[in-house]
């Protein structure tokens, strides 16, 4: 899997996924992926993981605003939007 000296140890170079039964050339063509298509993958996961952190800390910010503009005007807190 993981070799010394390479950029990406959490991805590996080969897919192991269940193949029908295609001769032996086909199959190995199918499961090797492509360098740059590693990294592209690890690339957008990290990307990913940064944008869901962000989404919660957003949703929470969200919460205590509307938290305290209830606090600050009940009256308005059926017109939420």
């Amino acid at each position: 899997m993981a070799k010394q000296g390479q950029l990406i140890p959490e991805v590996p170079d080969v897919i192991e996924e269940p193949v029908e039964e295609v001769n032996e050339p086909e199959q190995m063509a199918a499961k090797k992926l492509n360098r740059h298509v590693v990294i592209a993958l690890n690339h957008m996961r990290v990307r990913r993981t940064a944008l869901l952190e962000k989404k919660v800390a957003l949703g929470k910010e969200i919460s205590e605003l509307d938290a305290a503009m209830v606090a600050l005007d009940p009256a308005r807190s059926a017109e939420k939007p």
